[in-house]
Formats: structure tokens, C-alpha cells, sequence
């Protein structure tokens, strides 16, 4: 069996099967056969299905936009503390590890008798120092090697 127009949709015969009003599928139903044999069926169905639950919405916790702003705020402000005082160390300088003093560390250069305190390079023959300057209640450690 076929319809006789476009087919009505099993959405809108469950629809009119409920009680819906539906003046232009009533009026099609009537006329066809294949629509009409369609919504007998449903009116007919022995098989109840459970009705759909539909899941409760959570309410929004505090915590879950809390603990990140937090955890956002308490960065920024290691950041804030600790960034201007990074900014102020020159390359040849370190902060000491659990005190927070400043350790400078340098290289002289001495080739031919000329002494310079910004060498770059060294050629064979050339004599260095390692200069190593830390506040006088500091001690500190270093392993110099050499390798040449």
C-alpha cells in the first residue's frame, strides 16, 4: 500500500494519535489508506515503552570555577613576586638555591698581556681566571674543569 500524497511522518501520527490537533493530517488520514492503516498501527501498539527521563541539569558547583581561579591567582602572584627579581640579574649572575642571595660568576681572559673581563673566545697560549663573588654570609661550591 502507497499514499496517496506525501506520506505524513510518524512523528505527527503519534501526535494525533495522542489527541494533538492536526487539521491537515486528520483530513489526509481519512482519504488515505497506507496513512490511515499507519496510524491504526499505533493506536493499536500493545508494546508500552517507559517514558524518556531526562537527566536532571547539575547546579553549578563553585569549586569548579573556584579552584582554578584560585590556582590562577596564587601563579600570577609567585610570578609577580619572583619576575622583577629575575629581571634584575645580569647574565653572569644566579640566584643561590634556598636563600635567594645573588651569585656572580665571571671569566678574565689574559692573552699576550692584554686582560679582558668580556672574553668570548680563547686561543692557545691564552691564561683564565674564574671570578666568583657572593655575599660575605654566603659560601659557595664550585667545581671548575677544564678540558684542552
Amino acid at each position: 500500500m502507497t499514499c496517496i500524497g506525501e506520506p505524513i511522518s510518524w512523528l505527527r501520527l503519534e501526535q494525533l494519535a495522542l489527541g494533538a490537533a492536526a487539521p491537515g493530517v486528520e483530513e489526509h488520514v481519512a482519504k488515505c489508506g497506507a496513512c490511515r492503516a499507519c496510524l491504526d498501527s499505533i493506536r493499536g501498539d500493545v508494546v508500552v515503552l517507559s517514558p524518556l527521563v531526562v537527566p536532571v541539569r547539575r547546579a553549578w558547583r563553585w569549586w569548579r570555577l573556584g579552584v582554578p581561579a584560585l590556582a590562577f591567582a596564587g601563579a600570577m602572584l609567585i610570578l609577580l613576586l619572583v619576575w622583577p627579581r629575575a629581571a634584575e640579574l645580569g647574565e653572569d649572575q644566579a640566584i643561590i638555591k634556598g636563600g635567594g642571595d645573588v651569585l656572580t660568576l665571571g671569566i678574565v681572559r689574559e692573552r699576550a698581556g692584554a686582560i679582558r673581563r668580556d672574553a668570548l673566545s680563547f686561543r692557545p697560549g691564552d691564561r683564565f681566571k674564574i671570578v666568583v663573588t657572593c655575599p660575605p654570609r654566603v659560601s659557595a661550591w664550585i667545581d671548575v674543569g677544564a678540558i684542552g
